[in-house]
């Protein structure tokens, strides 16, 4: 199980996106914190206000072959490679950029109750 393997090397805050319900997984690991990540509400504050966090283009990756988004074949050798990926919001037609994963995490694991995430751990 990946949960095992993250806990065991060390991981203490683990976001699991869109996925069922892991009340399982609670009991077996004491000081780890769960919680699902609605990326998608997360996301759309990005796209609606992007010059508040830094992104310049959110409809197109920065990766990419193409078609609509620069997404139609997505990441490729021969793509076409944005100069600053900083200022995009997607990597590529499926993957968020390391600033997007970035702000994502710090919505999910803020020093506050976070925001766009529910908690289940169990304590």
């Amino acid at each position: 199980m990946i949960g095992h393997t993250l806990y065991n090397l060390g991981a203490r805050k683990i976001v699991t996106f869109a996925l069922g319900p892991l009340g399982c997984i609670r009991p077996r690991y004491p000081g780890a914190k769960f919680c699902i990540g609605d990326t998608y509400n997360a996301t759309s504050q990005f796209m609606s206000n992007p010059a508040q966090y830094g992104f310049e283009f959110t409809t197109t990756g920065c990766c990419g072959s193409c078609g609509p988004y620069n997404g139609q074949l997505g990441c490729l050798p021969a793509s076409n490679l944005c100069t600053n990926r900083s200022t995009h919001l997607f990597w590529d037609p499926f993957h968020p950029t390391d600033r997007t994963n970035s702000y994502l995490a710090d919505r999910f694991f803020p020093e506050a109750l976070p925001t766009l995430a529910l908690s289940i751990s169990s304590n």
